[in-house]
């Protein structure tokens, strides 16, 4: 498979990822007396965790040396987590890091009509229940995930999701001792009851439903001439 692109599996995601950095801001200052995320705070930092490949691919550009020479923390924890609990991609990090343990908020349909429900992380529940919050004052999940998985269909990059462990050269090796799990162990799900998992879990989840309706939305426009001529090189 040709690699991804630069102007798409890179230029792309930095300038997305600066956008959600300058969105993150407000609400960062606006809830600074309530978050308890701190460098070290890693328990939300779960094993498992899958990327889409437009994002992979950033890392890989920015972070040669550490997956080739490197190993990945031992299982049970990120890959990209040092001995000292810290971030070694941090700058790079994916999108399902970048708004961990603020106020979330997400519309799920079901029967009935649709729904808008709310969450945020164990350690940041003191202050204003997040179910009183104005709308504005949390993150909404779906247009960014909606976002990321066009640029995935624009990149016509696969697999669509990625384990961040798989990304290091020798995924097999781990900075401390650890047992690896068996070969059909899911990534993380909706149902992990880990501590602040479930937020990352929500983001996931949106993301892979937002990149099926932006594939549906693809397929159901309508064929550009020459179209044909370039799915066949």
């Amino acid at each position: 498979m040709d690699r991804i692109p630069a102007h798409v599996g890179v230029d792309a995601i930095v300038a997305l990822h600066s956008e959600i950095a300058r969105n993150t801001r407000r609400l960062n200052v606006l809830h600074a007396a309530r978050l308890e995320c701190r460098k070290g705070c890693s328990s939300c930092c779960v094993d498992g965790l899958t990327v889409f490949e437009v994002e992979a691919e950033l890392i890989r550009a920015r972070h040669a040396e550490l997956l080739a020479a490197n190993a990945p923390h031992a299982e049970g924890a990120c890959a990209f987590l040092d001995a000292h609990g810290a971030c070694r991609i941090y700058a790079e990090r994916p999108y399902v890091c970048r708004t961990q343990g603020l106020p979330l908020r997400w519309i799920e349909e079901r029967e009935g009509g649709a729904v808008e429900l709310r969450d945020i992380c164990p350690l940041n529940e003191a202050g204003t229940p997040v179910e009183e919050l104005d709308a504005d004052a949390c993150w909404t999940l779906g247009p960014v995930e909606e976002r990321l998985g066009q640029l995935q269909l624009a990149a016509g990059a696969g697999p669509p999701r990625i384990r961040l462990r798989d990304l290091f050269a020798d995924a097999s090796r781990g900075l401390t001792g650890g047992t690896r799990p068996s070969s059909d162990e899911a990534v993380i799900s909706m149902g992990d009851k880990s501590p602040k998992a479930k937020d990352k879990a929500k983001k996931q989840h949106t993301a892979d439903k937002d990149q099926k309706h932006a594939a549906a939305v693809q397929k159901a426009k309508p064929a550009t001439p020459g179209a044909a001529a370039k799915k066949g090189r």
